[in-house]
């Protein structure tokens, strides 16, 4: 395929045996329930939205877009329709080995939060069970060292014999500098992964939570009501689960994003500040290469 890269086939793609149902709210939305139902499929990740207007995008790198320092991911079909907050949803299959599901959502066209983890996914998920499809799965392998950079951000992927993960984050205190490394399998992910929450990343005064709550409607009035990590002047508001979380989290949402590039891939992943943008570009870049070496 390419001195990088190589596509191998590794059995057939799998799907969940039975439907999955999911209510919540959402990040813009707090007033009224989304409801997420996750069916069997025979090919690929889409989402379906039903509501007034019905459509539905695949979950693909070509139709991710720009969050705009939204800090989330989203997807697009290019006519003005959206899928919001996709990745914790796709970090859960992604995370269990699940390459083909409907995602059906009607409500709104976002994904709904529940406890802003893959948790809850996950448990459903696994409790439902899996699948093989009739199509054929391929995996992308890291033939050899690969470099990709932009805007201060840095992915290093290397040849392995096991998919590892390895993120550095680098943040003010109290989050301060974080490194973890963890061999990707579905009971890794869901131990060590699912269950990290996204955190607030800047001290949060008065001001600056009115300004969060703006983002984020589904956020409580009062600080110490938030549901996901907050801090002040250094100190932890509401505090982390452990105190490596944050990088926890930061390795959900990159699983997340590379279920967009359609093949799950086998090497050593290291990634230097990640974000939903620089994982996007990192992704588009990978799925461009794959695409120009199959030509």
């Amino acid at each position: 395929m390419s001195k990088y890269l190589k596509l191998i086939r590794s059995g057939k793609k799998k799907t969940i045996k039975k439907p999955i149902n999911f209510l919540g709210y959402t990040r813009q939305n707090p007033s009224s329930k989304t409801r997420l139902r996750l069916l069997p499929n025979q090919k690929d990740i889409i989402f379906k939205v039903k509501n007034q207007k019905h459509y539905s995008i695949k979950a693909h790198f070509s139709n991710t877009e720009n969050s705009q320092g939204d800090h989330t991911t989203f997807l697009s079909n290019g006519q003005g329709n959206k899928v919001k907050t996709v990745e914790h949803i796709l970090s859960a299959l992604y995370g269990l080995g699940i390459d083909s599901v409907l995602l059906e959502i009607s409500g709104s066209n976002e994904v709904p939060i529940l406890d802003h983890t893959a948790e809850i996914f996950v448990k459903k998920i696994i409790k439902s069970g899996t699948i093989h499809t009739r199509f054929d799965k391929q995996i992308l392998q890291i033939k050899k060292t690969l470099f990709f950079e932009h805007a201060g951000s840095l992915a290093i992927l290397k040849p392995s014999t096991k998919t590892v993960f390895s993120v550095l984050i680098q943040f003010d205190k109290p989050i301060g500098e974080q490194y973890m490394s963890i061999v990707f399998n579905k009971n890794n992910y869901s131990k060590e992964i699912a269950w990290a929450r996204p955190f607030i990343r800047q001290s949060c005064d008065k001001k600056t939570w009115e300004e969060c709550k703006k983002n984020v409607p589904l956020l409580p009035s009062k600080i110490k009501n938030c549901p996901i990590p907050v801090f002040k002047n250094n100190k932890w508001i509401v505090k982390t689960k452990s105190e490596d979380e944050p990088i926890r989290h930061k390795i959900l949402d990159l699983i997340g994003d590379l279920a967009t590039l359609g093949i799950p891939i086998l090497g050593h992943i290291t990634i230097i500040r990640p974000s939903h943008d620089f994982n996007r570009r990192l992704i588009n870049y990978l799925g461009k290469t794959i695409n120009k070496t199959i030509k």
